[in-house]
């Protein structure tokens, strides 16, 4: 699917991501500090070219992108097929398709297959 920007919305993305400064890897274990934003992108199933199923059978593979407020620093990470919110957050699509989970607290995160934030 495909929405049409405006160019005032296009803008506004390209100022918000040029913003952070990239972390690297993320950790296996991982503690931020503040308001952490997180970004799910859908890139692959989770039955691979031969049928197998290499995921979970109702998910898709995604990429995560995880933004700390405090620090402006983003982290990516990818192939996840679940996330594990242990915390109250909230949601929306973000004008670039991607799911935004929204958590205004400090959080810990262990990134396995499953991303796990508590």
């Amino acid at each position: 699917m495909s929405i049409l920007l405006h160019q005032r919305s296009e803008e506004y993305l390209k100022d918000v991501f040029s913003a952070y400064s990239d972390g690297g890897e993320l950790p296996l274990f991982h503690t931020l500090s503040g308001r952490t934003i997180i970004h799910l992108y859908p890139v692959a199933d989770t039955v691979d070219e031969h049928g197998e199923l290499i995921g979970l059978v109702d998910a898709l593979f995604f990429e995560v992108n995880i933004y700390n407020v405090e620090t402006m620093t983003f982290w990516s990470t990818t192939s996840k097929d679940e996330i594990d919110l242990g915390i109250p957050c909230k949601a929306r699509i973000f004008k670039d398709g991607s799911t935004v989970l929204i958590i205004n607290r400090d959080i810990k995160i262990m990134d396995t297959q499953s991303l796990t934030v508590k």
